[in-house]
């Protein structure tokens, strides 16, 4: 499906140039809080501001493939 080291993350094409990106948000000890859809790949570390202006720092991003699902990756976030 990709190259060894390569994930749907990392590679790039012109066709994505305007695609968005969904994430399904989770406090460190696992409980879903929402969703997110960004334009821009989300990395460890980034702060973002989501909802009525809830800041989180992002603690891990991890790909996942559900059938039937928006969602590209779980965010594991912390407050800000």
């Amino acid at each position: 499906m990709f190259a060894e080291g390569e994930t749907e993350f990392s590679s790039t094409t012109a066709g994505n140039a305007s695609r968005m990106f969904t994430y399904r948000l989770h406090t460190p000890l696992g409980e879903e809080i929402g969703e997110a859809t960004h334009r821009f790949l989300i990395e460890p570390g980034e702060v973002l501001t989501v909802g009525d202006n809830q800041r989180f720092r992002v603690i891990e991003v991890i790909p996942i493939e559900e059938k039937g699902s928006d969602v590209e990756a779980l965010m594991y976030v912390e407050a800000a």
